[in-house]
């Protein structure tokens, strides 16, 4: 069992990193994925099955993200004292759930990696 202070250094460090994961998502969805506004869609057959790989990724991940912060507006929701209690009896994997996104993240980029001319 963790103590009250791990699972929030945990749980906060796991929003400090969804925050970065957003920001850089967000630039690969704008670069990469080409999701401007008036982007041209890619025509290569190759180009579109790696670009539709990613972004299946990506909803995927998005959803886990949603997961997390969902649980984590739910933990925040309760008093400190209620959160306490509720530590001892049963407490939120926080750093499963970090470790999940963690993964996530890399098989994004692997992904990305694959269909990089110039990793190639």
């Amino acid at each position: 069992m963790t103590s009250d202070s791990e699972q929030d250094r945990i749980m906060r460090e796991g929003l400090r990193r969804i925050t970065l994961f957003v920001d850089l998502y967000a630039i690969v969805n704008r670069d990469y994925l080409g999701r401007e506004e008036g982007a041209k869609r890619p025509t290569e057959p190759s180009d579109i099955d790696g670009k539709k790989l990613l972004r299946d990724q990506l909803v995927y991940f998005y959803r886990q993200i949603l997961h997390f912060l969902a649980r984590a507006v739910r933990y925040f929701s309760h008093n400190i004292v209620k959160r306490a209690l509720g530590n001892m009896v049963t407490s939120d994997d926080w750093a499963e759930l970090l470790k999940s996104l963690e993964k996530l993240h890399v098989n994004c980029l692997d992904v990305m990696k694959r269909d990089d001319p110039q990793t190639q």
